[in-house]
């Protein structure tokens, strides 16, 4: 009886762990993929609008204005939906829990700007 007692004891304590933790090295280069194409959205987002880079204090965009023409909202909204949808294809769930959140917040991020283009024509 007591055999039985600790095999199903040990059953429910190994039922209850979480899953295991994604393998260091996977974690880094889904991390190191991500990282990546959130520097490339941004350097995107600093490019279109350069007012936000000078008020961040990147003085490459010193001088420099946002092009509002038709042509030019056109191009950032499809570079929106463009870098929203290489979001998605990324798999989370080898992602770091930092660059898990980090992804969520970008997503975030460019469907709200997506929404302004969109919505709020603004």
């Amino acid at each position: 009886m007591q055999r039985v007692f600790w095999l199903m004891f040990s059953l429910l304590i190994a039922g209850c762990s979480g899953p295991s933790p994604v393998p260091r090295s996977a974690a880094s280069d889904a991390d190191a993929t991500f990282t990546q194409l959130a520097d490339e959205y941004l350097a995107g987002y600093l490019a279109w609008r350069p007012q936000t880079g000078t008020a961040l204090g990147f003085h490459e965009y010193d001088g420099k204005l946002t092009d509002f023409s038709q042509a030019s909202l056109d191009a950032e909204l499809a570079r929106l939906k463009a870098f929203g949808q290489r979001l998605g294809q990324l798999k989370t769930n080898r992602l770091s829990r930092q660059a898990f959140y980090d992804y969520h917040i970008l997503g975030s991020a460019i469907q709200r700007e997506i929404f302004g283009f969109e919505q709020m024509q603004s």
